[in-house]
C-alpha cells in the first residue's frame, strides 16, 4: 500500500515499520474500534454493539461488570492503558469475531500501511507485513477451497500470524504437502503420508515437468526430499511450478 507513496524530492524516506503502536495511530486505531462496536451514533447515549463487546471481553478475559453500552467499550480501552500489544489484540480479535456492524477491515489495512505498522489487517484478524508478491501466491495456492488450500492457511497463520507458531507453520505445510501430492501420487488413499509420496517418487516412474531457469531442474522427490531432510526449526519452503505424472 505505501509503496504507491513516496517522499517529496529532497526530502528523507518515511521511518517504519513500526511493531507496535506509535502514537500517532493510537487514536485513528481507537476511531476504527468505535466505528466498528457502536450501531447508533448520539452524543449522549449511543446505541452500542453489546453482544460484540461482550464477546471481546470474553476473549481476552476483561471484567465488564458494572458496565454497559459505551461504558462497556471504555473498560476495554483502558484495559489496553497504553500498553502496545493489549491494543492490537483488540483489534486482532475483532476482525475475527460476529459484530453488528461492518468491520470495513480494508480501511483498517490502509490506515496501518500508511502508518507503517508491521501489521497487516485481514478479515481472519491482524498478521505480519509481507511483500505483496508473497501474498499474491498465497492468494493463488489458495484459491480452490481444498483440504491443502485449508492447511497451507493454516501454515501461514503459524508462520506469520499475530501469534507466531513455528510448530503449526511446519506441521500444516506438511500436510499441505501430502494432501497436494497424495492426490496426484496416491489418488486413491487418503491416508497417505509424505515418506510414501516421497518413496514412490523415487520409483523413477515418475517426471516433473518444470518451467524454470535451464540447469534448475531436478527429478520429481528432489523439492520434497528437502522438506523430509529438515527440522522444524530450520524450515524454509522451496518452491516449484510444475505437475508431476505417471511415465
Amino acid at each position: 500500500m505505501t509503496t504507491l507513496v513516496r517522499p517529496r524530492e529532497g526530502r528523507p524516506a518515511l521511518d517504519g515499520p513500526y511493531k507496535g503502536v506509535p502514537d500517532f495511530l493510537r487514536r485513528p486505531l481507537t476511531r476504527w474500534l468505535e466505528n466498528v462496536y457502536t450501531i447508533t451514533p448520539d452524543t449522549l447515549s449511543p446505541r452500542m454493539d453489546e453482544a460484540g463487546l461482550e464477546r471481546l471481553a470474553a476473549l481476552l478475559r476483561i471484567d465488564l461488570r458494572g458496565t454497559d453500552g459505551y461504558g462497556m467499550l471504555i473498560a476495554i480501552l483502558a484495559w489496553t492503558d497504553d500498553d502496545d500489544e493489549r491494543l492490537l489484540d483488540v483489534i486482532h480479535y475483532t476482525l475475527q469475531i460476529p459484530t453488528r456492524m461492518p468491520k470495513m477491515w480494508n480501511e483498517l489495512e490502509i490506515l496501518l500501511a500508511y502508518g507503517a505498522s508491521m501489521w497487516q489487517a485481514t478479515d481472519k484478524g491482524l498478521q505480519r507485513r509481507v511483500d505483496a508478491t508473497a501474498m499474491d501466491t498465497l492468494h493463488a495456492a489458495t484459491a480452490v477451497p481444498d483440504n491443502a488450500s485449508d492447511h497451507l492457511a493454516l501454515a501461514w497463520a503459524g508462520a506469520y500470524g499475530r501469534h507466531p507458531h513455528p510448530a503449526s507453520a511446519w506441521y500444516h505445510s506438511i500436510k499441505a504437502l501430502e494432501a497436494t501430492l497424495g492426490t496426484v501420487v496416491y489418488p486413491n488413499d487418503p491416508t497417505v503420508t509424505l515418506p510414501q509420496v516421497i518413496s514412490e517418487l523415487k520409483t523413477g516412474r515418475w517426471q516433473l515437468e518444470v518451467r524454470g531457469q535451464a540447469g534448475d531442474v531436478h527429478g520429481p522427490h528432489h523439492e520434497a526430499d528437502l522438506v523430509g531432510e529438515e527440522d522444524a526449526g530450520r524450515f524454509q519452503g522451496v518452491g516449484v511450478e510444475g505437475v508431476a505424472h505417471d511415465r
